[in-house]
């Protein structure tokens, strides 16, 4: 065995063993106060060089189902930003993405590196799809504003082909069913 299997052998160990990350990248962390939608916190774990808010909006992106718009930012402590945006009705979370890394620096004069982060609104229930694309999902109480939802729906149907040639063609999406139960009460 020569040393470099040694050395290998002994990272692959220590990785088994969750002492080892290896392929980590830089995930800050961002969170909001529940019951708050008009901004969230963001933990670079770090400080930062003075950024204006120009540059917060060139380096980052906020997107849910469409890109969310950077009202503002302000300083809570080193590292510790409060960014202002409308997260109001965000039922799938909000990605963060750090698109270009030369705008934001840390205090010790490195860029921030590129990272991708994606968190759920405290406050709102997520809607998220658990299944596999052939089950049959349920939809327990999404809700839509003042819209609670129930439904029931087959998203997509195995279908077996008993012979394939260069004429072949597949559909993406097959119809289904949807059994809903809906309740709106106007005011």
């Amino acid at each position: 065995m020569s040393e470099i299997d040694f050395q290998n052998g002994f990272i692959c160990g220590m990785a088994t063993k969750g002492l080892v990350k290896s392929g980590a990248q830089y995930t800050p962390n961002a969170w909001n106060d529940e019951g708050v939608y008009d901004f969230f916190y963001i933990d670079f774990k770090q400080a930062l060089e003075l950024f204006s808010l120009g540059m917060l909006q060139e380096s980052i992106i906020l997107h849910d189902s469409a890109q969310v718009f950077i009202s503002g930012v302000e300083y809570v402590s080193p590292g510790l930003y409060k960014i202002f945006c409308d997260l109001e009705n965000r039922f799938h979370g909000v990605t963060v993405i750090n698109k270009i890394t030369t705008y934001l620096r840390f205090a010790t004069g490195r860029k921030v590196f590129p990272f991708s982060i994606h968190f759920y609104v405290n406050g709102i229930v997520p809607h998220i799809i658990p299944d596999f694309c052939y089950d049959n999902a349920i939809y327990n109480g999404v809700v839509h504003g003042d819209i609670y939802e129930n439904s029931s729906s087959t998203l997509c149907e195995n279908v077996v082909f008993d012979e394939f040639d260069d004429t072949t063609s597949f559909v993406n999406f097959l119809p289904s069913s949807v059994d809903e139960d809906v309740s709106v009460e106007l005011t």
